[in-house]
C-alpha cells in the first residue's frame, strides 16, 4: 500500500541518522500527510489521527532486535530490510 492512496500513516524514527525524518521533511506538501511519532509528539494528536500503519526505521544493532519483539508479535505484516538503504 502507499501513501498516496490515503492510508493514515506514522513513522517513528528509531535510529542516529533520522533518514525517516529527514526523507519525511522533504516530502512534498501536497501528498497525503504522514505523522511522525516522536518524544515531541502530541499523543493527542496522534490519537486523533488515528494510524492505520506504522513505520518502525531503527538501527541495526543486534539488541534492538529485542527491543522490538513486542511490535513484531502486533504487527499484521513485519518488514525487515537486511541490506541497508537510503530514503529516496
Amino acid at each position: 500500500m502507499r501513501a498516496s492512496t490515503k492510508p493514515r500513516v506514522v513513522i517513528m524514527d528509531l535510529d542516529k541518522q533520522q533518514s525517516a525524518t529527514n526523507w519525511l521533511a522533504r516530502r512534498p506538501a501536497m501528498l497525503p500527510k504522514i505523522m511522525l511519532w516522536n518524544e515531541e509528539t502530541d499523543m493527542e494528536a496522534l490519537r486523533v489521527f488515528a494510524p492505520q500503519w506504522m513505520v518502525v526505521d531503527t538501527d541495526s544493532r543486534t539488541r534492538m532486535a529485542q527491543e522490538l519483539n513486542g511490535f513484531f508479535k502486533r504487527s499484521g505484516l513485519p518488514v525487515v530490510m537486511l541490506v541497508p538503504d537510503s530514503f529516496v
